[in-house]
């Protein structure tokens, strides 16, 4: 059974990387206890479309601490307006960093 959680860490981009490293290793540790494979969960989180040059920085950088601590999975949450061009370019500039 897969299951995701898209609220603990949707503010992520203010958390530093130790806590979310913290937070899915007390998550993968609850699973256990309750006789759960945290591998069978996908863990997933909100992650802001960018659209400034030092927006797609802090996006990149968020991305990768929430991928090294565990996240597997992004609700894009994109800017007011649905952005066509912001879409575009996170495509272009944020998903290739992480293939």
């Amino acid at each position: 059974m897969k299951w995701s959680n898209t609220n603990a860490l949707s503010s992520g981009r203010h958390i530093p990387p130790q806590t979310f490293k913290r937070f899915t290793a007390s998550f993968d540790d609850l699973c256990r206890r309750v006789g759960r494979d945290p591998a069978e969960i996908v863990k997933a989180t909100s992650l802001p479309v960018p659209t400034t040059d030092q927006a797609v920085k802090d996006v990149r950088t968020l991305a990768g601490n929430m991928i090294a601590a565990g996240i597997r999975s992004f609700v894009l949450f994109p800017p007011p307006g649905n952005d066509l061009a912001a879409l575009q370019r996170f495509a272009r500039e944020v998903v290739p960093a992480f293939r």
